[in-house]
């Protein structure tokens, strides 16, 4: 297995990242590291399978944002997503290359076959409406070095 590439500006490498050091995903190399270590294993991150214990209630948002459901059958959602990504989302360093994704490629990439609508929701602003943030969780089965 080949070890991980990271191409980071050197004047950040080293430096702490409170959140994402806490996730379960590779981490960045430090200055004296080339590249983050080789991962070793085939396991689920989190092997709990009793999902009576994850929380069934939203987390509250601060004053003036509400949890919104995000409906693909909805042409005005689709259009309200696409600005979201469009306006607010880059995928290079230069910040010259932004999502430009259509509203039907959102929807096509949204509802893979035994998608949940109920997984992709949002944050709007109470008073206007206005979509501020989106999460779109989608099932994945994947082999991995033939585990399942």
């Amino acid at each position: 297995m080949s070890t991980p590439t990271f191409h980071l500006d050197p004047e950040l490498q080293g430096q702490d990242h409170k959140f994402w050091d806490t996730q379960p995903m590779a981490k960045l190399p430090g200055k004296e590291e080339a590249a983050a270590p080789e991962v070793t294993v085939n396991e689920p991150m989190d092997p709990r399978e009793d999902i009576s214990l994850v929380r069934q209630l939203p987390y509250k948002l601060p004053d003036g944002f509400e949890w919104s459901i995000l409906s693909v059958d909805s042409e005005e959602h689709l259009d309200e997503l696409y600005h979201l990504l469009t306006n607010n989302y880059v995928e290079d360093e230069d910040e010259s290359f932004r999502f430009d994704y259509s509203p039907a490629f959102l929807r096509w990439a949204l509802t893979p076959p035994g998608y949940n609508p109920d997984l992709h929701i949002g944050v709007r602003a109470t008073k206007t409406g206005e979509w501020y943030h989106n999460y779109a969780m989608l099932y994945l089965r994947a082999h991995i070095k033939a585990a399942m």
